[in-house]
């Protein structure tokens, strides 16, 4: 039995702006792809579109919150057995009704645009994760390409994610603001993420997280997902086994926060061997000829994020 949970993808996004439906589309995740495995958890974020304006990404993310509660009706129509979890009880009543689950995420704060309402909105529309920022600065802060901090705003987004029910994660976010993030979240005792960030002591890059990071987010009950994006792998082309070298790495310094975070439909490309959604069964198998338990690989596939999400999504 093969189950995956991950905690990214831009699969919403990639719709919305490409064309097609949950079902079937041009990209790396569709739900007849999902069918191969014996459930599944998909953390499916809408891009706040960095060429976008803060209103103009707000509208579209309206769009796509209207597009993912249609395509889930029309799945559910035809059979497949998915529904939207804004709450770790929906996980579990999902698994109770032989049903898989989609979370909703937001990457990028920009939307938001000094309007702490919008992220009220957000919440009310069943989004769960919010990828702080991306590139640059927005009204949130600066991101994985400058030093700049949280602002007076995004230490109240920061605050009030925790008070609504939703999970910031950190991922795209600098050292600076990855530490301040913490000390919020420390102060609320709760969690926080890296939906998509792999290991800066295997291969150095400005998106991935230093072992001191990784260690603090889950010490506090927080998780971290290795990502497809080859330029976090290595350098120049990467391979199945780069993403074995972050996987270990991070098992090796705590084992319960290593888990997914493909970012399928958002990467430029992919590594060697991996094709689409489908290729995490020959990454399972893999983990296993690397030395990893059968139980090591279940929770790294599946139970370490799943077990996140059932204990925290939604938790105010």
């Amino acid at each position: 039995m093969i189950r995956i949970c991950d905690l990214h993808c831009d699969t919403l996004y990639n719709i919305r702006k490409n064309g097609g439906t949950l079902i079937k589309n041009d990209g790396h995740i569709t739900l007849e792809k999902l069918q191969s495995f014996d459930s599944f958890i998909q953390v499916m974020a809408m891009w706040s579109e960095h060429s976008l304006s803060c209103d103009e990404a707000y509208d579209a993310f309206l769009d796509a919150a209207g597009i993912l509660e249609r395509e889930l009706a029309l799945a559910e129509s035809e059979g497949y057995k998915v529904r939207l979890a804004k709450s770790g009880k929906d996980i579990l009543k999902n698994e109770e009704d032989g049903f898989s689950s989609l979370v909703f995420a937001v990457e990028g704060g920009k939307l938001l645009d000094n309007s702490l309402k919008r992220l009220e909105v957000l919440y009310s529309l069943g989004v769960r994760i919010l990828t702080l920022v991306w590139a640059g600065e927005c009204p949130i802060g600066g991101a994985h390409n400058n030093d700049v901090g949280l602002t007076p705003f995004g230490k109240e987004v920061v605050r009030l994610c925790f008070e609504l029910g939703i999970i910031p994660d950190v991922s795209h976010a600098n050292e600076r603001q990855i530490n301040e993030v913490l000390e919020i979240a420390a102060a609320y005792s709760k969690p926080i993420i890296a939906s998509h960030s792999n290991s800066k002591s295997v291969h150095i890059h400005t998106r991935n997280l230093t072992d001191e990071q990784y260690k603090e987010i889950v010490k506090l009950g927080g998780v971290a997902g290795v990502s497809m994006a080859c330029e976090h792998l290595c350098e120049g082309l990467a391979d199945i086994h780069d993403l074995v070298r972050h996987i270990r790495h991070y098992f090796d310094i705590l084992p319960k926060g290593v888990c997914l975070g493909s970012d399928f439909d958002g990467v430029t490309s992919l590594p060697d061997k991996i094709v689409d959604v489908t290729s995490l069964k020959k990454l399972s198998i893999l983990l296993e000829e690397s030395g990893f338990s059968k139980g090591d690989v279940e929770n790294i596939m599946y139970n370490n994020a799943r077990d996140f999400i059932v204990k925290n999504l939604g938790l105010r």
